[in-house]
């Protein structure tokens, strides 16, 4: 995830790459399970990372079928850090 907010613009590309590459071949529900704990982290910077990764795995494996898990995540009442990431991954 650090790649995706490099300041080289090269290396962000490549982030990109790796995670849209990575949701590819893990699919969908690997890929939420695995950042999902992310989402409401107390750091900042953990949470607007996970965002733009999950933004990258929107791109890759389509908006419609991360809808319903953003839906969720933006409605969530457990905690504001969640609601803010899910907002910011849209």
């Amino acid at each position: 995830e650090p790649l995706l907010i490099d300041e080289d613009y090269y290396a962000r590309v490549e982030g990109r790459e790796i995670i849209s590459n990575l949701a590819k071949a893990a699919g969908l529900a690997t890929m939420i399970s695995t950042m999902r704990p992310d989402i409401d982290n107390m750091d900042e910077y953990v949470r607007n990372t996970t965002a733009r990764a999950f933004a990258v795995v929107a791109s890759a494996l389509g908006i419609p079928s991360l809808l319903p898990f953003l839906k969720a995540v933006c409605k969530s009442k457990k905690s504001w850090q969640a609601r803010h990431t899910g907002i910011k991954i849209v």
